[in-house]
């Protein structure tokens, strides 16, 4: 009886060591799969980590090329309305040669016309000295009248063709001041649409960086 129960108990000590024995290896088994998901995780969290990275380094060479496009095209405007101004700068100096052109002909004109009208008063001055009788002079003095007349006329004539010229001149200038402030307020207005265009792309990419730092 005690040899069975000596075996018995040696029985149950080895049951009992063989269990402590599964024990620790379920807990060792148990330490590496937790160490295995642990660094699954770190894993996992490292590669969320780099695709965020990678996210907002594609974010951000967007936005840069966002920008460049932006700054081509206000250099595109500004380009555009560097040569409108050209234009409109050469339109009103080639209006205001016109209007000297015209300036210099008519006074050529008024300068021969007084030549004209000195040489008639001489012919005239020198019929009525030459003439011997009263009818004559007075035939003189009358045909000198009418020709007063005619150049008062031709005087008045010129002066209206002047003052119609430079009513044209001045209607052409104020067209081009017109046009000139037209492309003005064009080119304002597409400035400010690019500006606002750019702060909407400001607003949205601060948003979907927001979005991201809350993500992540």
């Amino acid at each position: 009886l005690a040899e069975y129960e000596r075996l018995a108990k040696e029985a149950e000590q080895v049951k009992l060591i063989q269990a402590a024995e599964e024990a620790r290896l379920a807990k060792e088994a148990e330490k590496a799969r937790l160490a295995k998901e642990a660094e699954d995780a770190r894993l996992a969290k490292e590669a969320e980590e780099v695709a965020l990275a990678k996210l907002a380094e594609y974010e951000r060479l967007a936005k840069e090329a966002e920008q460049v496009k932006l700054i081509q095209a206000a250099e595109e405007a500004r380009l555009a309305k560097e040569a409108e101004d050209a234009i409109l700068a050469k339109e009103t100096e080639d209006a205001r040669i016109a209007k000297e052109t015209a300036e210099a002909r008519f006074a050529k004109e008024a300068e021969e016309v007084r030549l004209a009208k000195e040489s008639d008063d001489a012919r005239f001055a020198k019929e009525t000295e030459n003439a011997r009788l009263a009818k004559e002079a007075e035939n003189a003095r009358l045909a000198k009248e009418a020709e007063q007349v005619k150049l008062i006329q031709a005087a008045e004539d010129a002066r209206l063709a002047k003052e119609a010229e430079d009513a044209i001149l001045a209607k052409e200038t104020e067209d081009a001041r017109i046009a000139k402030e037209t492309a003005e307020a064009r080119f304002a207005k597409e400035a400010e649409e690019v500006r606002l265009a750019k702060e909407s792309d400001d607003a949205r990419f601060a948003k979907e960086t927001e979005n991201a730092r809350l993500a992540k």
